[in-house]
């Protein structure tokens, strides 16, 4: 069967349909962002809250690319401490946390990351100060 991950598009509930990012799939990932049913995916992702499922089914291989078999990149060191205060346009201080979008390899505080995901029903699950 298909693995359930959060609904990507409206982000309040959970789907086993493949719109989902092929990072998703990797060993760093899977564990958080995949869960074996709709429940489990419910219960992580939207704890506390109303959850909806999708029933979609999926289709052999995610959006994004071809099936999961590259070996992962080596997860990044740890985010190094902030410069100096004087970087004031363009700097992310103050910005939220969540997983890097693009490898999913560790976590990031960029503005790269679907606008949905502020959203009040993903927002605690998906964005971390």
């Amino acid at each position: 069967g298909c693995l359930w991950h959060i609904e990507t598009e409206l982000s309040d509930g959970c789907t086993n349909d493949s719109k989902y990012p092929i990072q998703w799939m990797q060993s760093q990932s899977k564990a958080n962002m995949m869960h074996p049913t709709a429940k489990q995916c419910c219960d992580k992702m939207m704890p506390n809250k109303a959850c909806k499922f999708y029933d979609r089914g999926c289709d052999a291989t995610p959006k994004g690319g071809p099936p999961p078999g590259v070996t992962p990149p080596t997860p990044k060191a740890e985010p190094p401490a902030a410069t100096s205060p004087k970087q004031s346009s363009g700097g992310s201080s103050g910005c939220l946390w969540h997983i890097e979008t693009e490898l999913s390899d560790g976590c990031t505080n960029d503005s790269k990351y679907p606008i949905q995901w502020m959203q009040s029903q993903s927002k605690a699950n998906m964005m971390h100060p």
